[in-house]
């Protein structure tokens, strides 16, 4: 029976069984349906003159009954109005497919592939972040912990990769920079792909728990298991954007979480030292300028070290350990973890927010 023609009652549970949300608004999920459907769309088209046919008049039927009504907020033959229709069209398409096949169409696989990829992305950035800072803050009792190393490594290289990831935002505007970057960035090269494989792992999960008579028929509808994952325009690079941010914020708060605790549940010395001729002055005014964010809100000897502490955490190799200030030796403790919440988590959330807001404007 043609979904359509149903009777209006049997049309409104199966439609509250997989609501689909009254919305002009795209998103990525919708372009691998709608590239799915329009695919399907075609190839019956080609099979035969009565086939095109049908499919003109199912498409004219539900513009009349369905479309027309809910696009009158826009011009007729406007960009909005078209992709008014468009997302329109495709919210009745999915209503009038089986309800038992709905779950396996290759935009609902997708977007639950992508879910599981940013999450096992932010997961890894986090168990690494853990790994990174507990390598960092290694203490044995006899050498402290290098702040130096910790700052290159956690704060100026985090501030280095934010930057680049800024630059080629940007230098994506021109075509040839745009291949490149997708070419040879770690978006193009390792996140991509894995959207594409959890997404065909998911189908095949889902395969696996469906009866055998809906798993035929799923089988059988061109497309379906390969999945139409191949977008078009900028929205290719579009769903990359966000997994990337949740595994640099992941990263952080596994820093953050690690380095609080164990400052927290052992007693580490922090310290510096250079071969080259530096004066505890131009470590102190270095410190000073990397914590200008929050030297307002938590001053010298919280936020930041005071010039004393700074020249007393200085190691020599022919000083022993015991013999420095322990107050002077923890005093880098809090400096470290706000140096990590500013330069790294707070870029990373800030960078998640653009990636949202340039999905949703690209998208539009």
């Amino acid at each position: 029976m043609d979904p359509l023609s149903a009777p209006h009652g049997a049309r409104h549970r199966e439609s509250d069984a997989y609501p689909e949300p009254d919305t002009d608004r795209w998103s990525v999920a919708d372009l691998v349906d709608f590239d799915y459907y329009v695919d399907e769309d075609e190839r019956l088209a080609r099979a035969s003159a009565a086939e095109r046919k049908r499919l003109t008049e199912r498409d004219r039927r539900l513009y009349r009954e369905q479309i027309e009504q809910a696009t009158t907020g826009a011009a007729e033959h406007s960009p909005r109005h078209r992709s008014q229709a468009l997302r329109r069209w495709l919210s009745a398409r999915r209503r009038a497919e089986d309800p038992s096949l709905r779950p396996l169409l290759p935009g609902a696989v997708y977007a639950r592939g992508q879910r599981l990829v940013s999450l096992g992305l932010a997961l890894l950035g986090f168990l690494m972040g853990i790994g990174v800072a507990s390598a960092l803050l290694h203490y044995d009792g006899q050498h402290p912990v290098n702040v130096s190393w910790y700052v290159f490594v956690l704060v100026l290289v985090q501030i280095l990769l934010v930057a680049a990831t800024l630059g080629a935002w940007y230098a994506r505007r021109t075509g040839t920079v745009r291949a490149a970057v997708q070419d040879f960035s770690l978006l193009g090269q390792l996140v991509k792909p894995l959207f594409s494989r959890a997404a065909r792992w998911v189908q095949r999960q889902r395969l696996a728990h469906v009866p055998p008579d809906v798993r035929d028929r799923a089988k059988a509808k061109q497309g379906l298991l390969e999945g139409h994952y191949a977008l078009y325009g900028q929205a290719a690079y579009l769903p990359m954007l966000v997994p990337a941010q949740l595994f640099g914020i992941g990263f952080n708060v596994g820093v953050i979480i690690i380095t609080i605790a164990l400052e927290w549940f052992t007693d580490l010395a922090f310290g510096w030292g250079s071969a080259l001729n530096v004066q505890a002055g131009t470590v102190h005014a270095l410190a000073h300028f990397i914590a200008l964010p929050w030297s307002w809100l938590f001053g010298e000897g919280v936020g930041v070290p005071t010039l004393e502490q700074v020249a007393g955490t200085r190691i020599a190799l022919k000083d022993p350990l015991f013999l420095l200030d322990a107050e002077h030796l923890r005093s880098w403790r809090w400096f470290l973890v706000l140096a990590v919440f500013t330069y790294g988590l707070l870029p990373r959330l800030a960078l998640l927010g653009v990636s949202i807001l340039k999905q949703r404007r690209t998208l539009a």
